[in-house]
């Protein structure tokens, strides 16, 4: 059984932080807790905000071919996944590899913040995101 602590975030799709940063701020007062910042991949960028004691990540597509710009282009804007922190990323990606989920995204072996993604298509229709506990938004910067 995985053992999850709290939920981390909720993450919606933009066409444009700024639009939705002021958005957020306008309607619940939302604050920036760090970013915008832009992964390795160079697909994204990302900020997370304060609402009402939730984290929200807002992310942008960078790059028309990657994999937020295909979301939004077949979805729209909106709903992107859940987040979840774990004790154990690792036994977390055993357990749920075990119940034959699809992972899609993973990185569970490397210092600082280790997470995985599942397919929508394994979880009811939602794209979870596993991540082991961590302490620093700095971590964040070694995705």
């Amino acid at each position: 059984m995985i053992n999850l602590t709290k939920i981390s975030h909720i993450a919606f799709a933009v066409r444009s932080i700024d639009e939705a940063v002021s958005i957020f701020q306008r309607l619940f007062g939302a604050t920036v807790i760090y970013g915008p910042f832009t992964p390795s991949d160079k697909q994204h960028k990302f900020i997370l905000l304060s609402v009402g004691g939730i984290v929200v990540e807002l992310m942008e597509p960078t790059d028309d071919q990657g994999f937020l710009a295909r979301f939004i282009a077949k979805r729209g804007e909106g709903f992107n996944h859940i987040g979840f922190d774990v004790d154990d990323i690792q036994s977390a990606s055993s357990a749920l590899k075990s119940e034959g989920l699809q992972i899609i995204r993973e990185r569970v072996d490397y210092p600082g913040l280790k997470y995985l993604f599942v397919h929508p298509k394994s979880f009811f229709g939602i794209e979870l995101h596993l991540e082991e506990d961590w302490r620093s938004y700095s971590d964040l910067e070694t995705i």
